[in-house]
C-alpha cells in the first residue's frame, strides 16, 4: 500500500484526501485484476487477456496497444498515474451524473449518484470486480445494471473518457 502522501497531495482537505485513499484502493484492485501472473507489473498480454475476458471486444489487441503504448510493463503506481492524468478523475458529480445518464444509459440512478457525491474520483470503486459498493454501498440490486456500470467505468478508467 502506499503512502497517504503519495496519493494525497499537502493541500488536500480530509474528505477529498478520504476519497483519494478510496479511488487508489479500488486502482489497486484493478491492477491486481490485470496483473495474470501476479509479479507486479501488467504487460501487453495480460491486458489483452483481461479486456478479452470483461469487454468481450473483438478489438481487445487494439486497446491492450493503446494502454500498453507508453510503457510496456504497467506497474501499480504507473496505473495509478495514468487514472490521475485522466480528464475524468476531476468530474464533478455534475460530469459523472451526465456520463450515467448519455453513456451509461442509466438515468434512474442520477438522483443516487448525487446522494452519494459520486464524482469522478469515485469511477474506480464502480469498477471494482467484487462489486461490493455497487451492492452495498449504492443498493443496486439489478445484476445487468452493475455489470454495465462496471464495465462502463472500466472503459472510462482504463482510456478516458469518449472524445467529442
Amino acid at each position: 500500500m502506499a503512502v497517504c502522501s503519495d496519493i494525497c497531495g499537502a493541500t488536500d482537505e480530509i474528505l477529498s484526501c478520504f476519497t483519494k485513499i478510496l479511488s487508489y484502493e479500488a486502482i489497486e484492485d484493478l491492477h491486481r485484476n490485470l496483473d495474470g501472473d501476479k509479479n507486479g507489473e501488467v504487460d501487453h498480454f495480460e491486458t489483452e487477456k483481461f479486456l478479452r475476458k470483461e469487454f468481450n471486444s473483438g478489438d481487445a489487441a487494439k486497446k491492450s496497444r493503446m494502454l500498453n503504448s507508453d510503457d510496456p510493463l504497467i506497474s501499480l503506481t504507473d496505473l495509478w498515474q495514468m487514472w490521475r492524468n485522466n480528464p475524468a478523475f476531476n468530474w464533478t458529480v455534475r460530469d459523472t451524473t451526465q456520463w450515467l445518464v448519455s453513456l451509461v444509459d442509466l438515468p434512474q440512478y442520477v438522483d443516487l449518484f448525487r446522494q452519494h457525491n459520486l464524482d469522478g474520483r469515485s469511477l474506480p470503486r464502480l469498477a471494482m470486480q467484487n462489486m461490493s459498493y455497487l451492492t452495498d454501498v449504492l443498493g443496486i440490486q439489478n445484476p445487468i445494471h452493475k455489470k454495465k456500470l462496471m464495465l462502463r467505468a472500466l472503459d472510462i478508467i482504463l482510456f478516458g473518457p469518449p472524445r467529442r
